[in-house]
């Protein structure tokens, strides 16, 4: 692995210190319409975009976006925004995405500044409290995306916060989960995935100048799944901070399409053959999620 434990207890620390007035990336500017701007310069409550809704599950609420004539059965993408962060906010990085999918935004349990969040202060990845807060994080939000999901597989994508729980799910739910797209972060070393089980595949994106969770524990984070024998991948951007600039969204979007286009096909029916429905635990969907890693590598 490239640096020590000990290096994840210092970045761990300065990255709780930064952390703690907000993610830079939720006031991405996105196209939006005078009523809501209106709204949101009088203090209301974020009007919500045409063809979304809010649902609620295992006490989680989630802000759902219905992309390129979706509905309920398309496939599913998870997005978890991050420290200081909201759904409304967080779904602006999806404004211009053209596939077919339904795009629920998880919103963290916790208060936090203007926003929420999923994970408490800690004062490195160390420490047992902060490990089994993460832990419960997880499995509360699980439950709720398999209660979202109705046994379809489902890709998910975070940042910071909302990226080091994707690392974990990805290595939590191999079956459930087509693919794993996080941002801006790094998976405890506690929870890294061990003794070479499967994983979900991973393609993570990370600023190279991040003062706020180092490059360096997404590359340990990286590491520990290949080592595994997972299919796992790091895009590192020269000059990019915390955050989620144009190449970096159009990079994340690029591959969440063709990882939707890969879930579409995967439940359609092929001439002579029952439907798959999208559904977990078969041998099909075995093979189908080895077919989806390759064409996005």
């Amino acid at each position: 692995m490239s640096i020590g434990r000990s290096a994840w207890v210092t970045y761990w620390a300065v990255g709780w210190l930064a952390a703690s007035t907000g993610c830079k990336s939720d006031a991405l500017p996105w196209r939006n319409t005078s009523a809501s701007a209106s709204s949101a310069s009088a203090g209301a409550a974020p009007a919500l975009a045409p063809k979304m809704r809010e649902e609620v599950h295992g006490g989680i609420r989630f802000l759902v976006l219905f992309s390129g004539g979706a509905d309920d059965d398309s496939p599913l993408v998870v997005g978890m925004h991050g420290r200081g962060g909201s759904p409304e906010r967080f779904s602006r990085i999806f404004h211009d995405f053209s596939g077919r999918a339904k795009i629920a935004f998880a919103q963290g349990p916790s208060k936090s500044d203007q926003g929420w969040a999923w994970l408490p202060r800690a004062e490195s990845f160390d420490d047992a409290k902060f490990v089994a807060a993460f832990d419960a994080a997880e499995r509360q939000l699980w439950q709720a995306i398999t209660d979202l999901s109705h046994g379809r597989r489902v890709i998910v994508t975070g940042f910071s916060q909302g990226g080091m729980l994707s690392y974990v799910l990805a290595a939590r739910h191999p079956r459930e989960i087509a693919y794993a797209f996080p941002m801006g972060g790094g998976a405890p070393p506690a929870l890294f995935p061990h003794d070479h089980a499967p994983t979900a595949p991973v393609y993570a994106l990370h600023g190279m100048s991040d003062d706020v969770i180092d490059i360096s524990l997404a590359r340990e984070t990286i590491a520990a799944f290949r080592e595994q024998g997972a299919v796992a991948e790091l895009h590192e951007f020269a000059g990019v901070g915390h955050d989620m600039p144009p190449a970096l969204r159009d990079d994340l979007l690029a591959h969440i399409g063709v990882a939707v286009d890969a879930e579409s096909a995967r439940a359609a029916p092929t001439p002579g053959a029952p439907a798959r429905g999208g559904r977990t635990g078969s041998a099909a969907g075995v093979r189908d999620a080895d077919a989806a890693s390759k064409s996005l590598r």
